[in-house]
C-alpha cells in the first residue's frame, strides 16, 4: 500500500488501536500492532468500531 493512511480515530481505552481512513473512498483499516485483547476488550472494540462506522457512513445532518 503506497499511499499513506488518513487516522480518523484511536480507541479511548485500548492503548495502540487505531482506525484509519484508506486512500480510496470508502475504505477503513484497522491497526492494532501488538495488542493482546480479552474477551471483553473485544466486545468493547466491536461497539466501538460499529459507532466509528456509523459515524463515518452516515449521510451528514442537515
Amino acid at each position: 500500500m503506497s499511499e499513506s493512511l488518513a487516522l480518523i480515530s484511536r480507541h479511548p481505552r485500548l492503548s495502540g488501536v487505531e482506525l484509519h481512513r484508506g486512500p480510496r473512498s470508502g475504505e477503513s483499516y484497522l491497526l492494532a500492532v501488538g495488542v493482546c485483547l480479552s474477551g471483553d476488550q473485544l466486545v468493547d472494540l466491536g461497539e466501538w468500531l460499529a459507532e466509528r462506522g456509523r459515524e463515518h457512513t452516515s449521510p451528514p445532518e442537515r
